[in-house]
């Protein structure tokens, strides 16, 4: 089974203290709060006024949990402390009045006769830790961590994960170890590792690299294929993610046939000459991006879209973290059976 984070209590004393740091090293006045209401500190405003703040904490919360937490606050002004805050998961703690700290090192909390949005110090909950939060960086950070998340219940050593991205298993032995340090998996044995859910795929969805080329498709789509991009017999070739692909996996989403789609392709090359094949096109829009991890057009699956192979639920899934609309359904979607829920 994923492992589990802090318990509730000390992740609360831990993101109460973390807030205390932050505005003390930015020199604002501050005192505990009273135990019989709802707030746990106090700011002192210019001119002597009180502000009120609840603390919110979480290690990497989702979309869903921030939504019900702020929903149940108190009277108090809530700050939601974090390990890390994705950028659309800041603007909705923003869009409701609240403030945030990211302890990889902001804190943002405006508030009647209060501005702060300020870089402070990194405060990791743990000793040993990071200076940063950082933990998935490059190729070998995207694929270590997408592999323990693909078979969470059986992750697979550095050495099958190493043979999968085309890197060095020494390579793929210190990105599993950061994110260790990190604390977004725990060590289970020499080398072995086991993701701890759902903060590692937040982290990653947080990483995820999101650059995309736009084609306007030639032909009708299904019409040809001259560069073979859906046809079967591959062991790896393009997968269709995004909204199209987690609608063909039941997610509970609406995409008219219009809508644009989103197609991991295993190189820049074939990118390349997809885009050189379908020049002056005006059809259909296929948004291109190439695999980053080597893992996306290596897991994919027939018959789901009536063209393109499609990607794992768990592609599918990191592409709906951009949009809070999008976020939304990504809480209430369970994959298929035989597929293990990982957000």
């Amino acid at each position: 089974m994923a492992g589990n984070r802090t318990g509730r209590e000390a992740l609360d004393r831990s993101g109460i203290s973390a807030l205390v740091d932050a505005l003390t090293t930015l020199g604002i006045p501050i005192s505990a709060g009273s135990p019989h209401h709802d707030e746990d500190l106090v700011i002192t405003l210019p001119g002597g006024a009180a502000l009120n703040i609840e603390v919110m904490t979480a290690a990497v919360p989702t979309s869903g949990q921030l939504r019900r937490a702020l929903e149940n606050a108190g009277d108090g002004h809530v700050v939601v402390v974090a390990d890390q805050l994705s950028g659309p998961l800041r603007s909705e703690i923003e869009a409701a009045g609240a403030g945030w700290l990211d302890r990889r090192g902001h804190l943002k909390l405006v508030a009647p006769g209060l501005w702060i949005d300020a870089e402070i110090p990194p405060s990791p909950r743990r000793e040993g830790g990071p200076a940063g939060f950082d933990a998935i960086r490059g190729r070998a950070g995207l694929a270590a961590a997408t592999a323990l998340l693909l078979e969470p219940e059986a992750p697979p050593g550095p050495s099958a994960i190493a043979r999968r991205a085309g890197l060095d298993q020494s390579t793929i032995s210190r990105a599993l170890a950061s994110l260790a340090d990190g604390h977004l998996v725990e060590r289970v044995g020499r080398g072995r590792y086991r993701p701890l859910v759902p903060e590692l795929f937040w982290a990653l969805a947080d990483a995820w690299p999101r650059d995309k080329v736009v084609v306007r498709w030639k032909d009708r789509l299904g019409e040809s294929d001259p560069l073979g991009l859906w046809s079967a017999g591959q062991e790896i070739g393009c997968a269709l993610a995004g909204v199209r692909g987690a609608v063909g996996w039941g997610a509970p989403l609406a995409a008219t046939g219009d809508y644009p789609l989103h197609v991991y392709a295993p190189s820049t090359e074939l990118v390349r000459r997809v885009r050189i094949v379908n020049e002056g096109g005006d059809g259909a829009e296929v948004h291109f991006s190439v695999d980053p991890a080597g893992y996306v057009t290596s897991h994919r699956y027939e018959g789901i879209d009536q063209h393109w192979w499609t990607a794992h639920p768990l592609f599918c899934a990191l592409d709906l973290t951009q949009a809070a609309r999008d976020r939304e359904a990504l809480e209430e979607w369970d994959p298929p059976d035989g597929f293990t829920r990982v957000w």
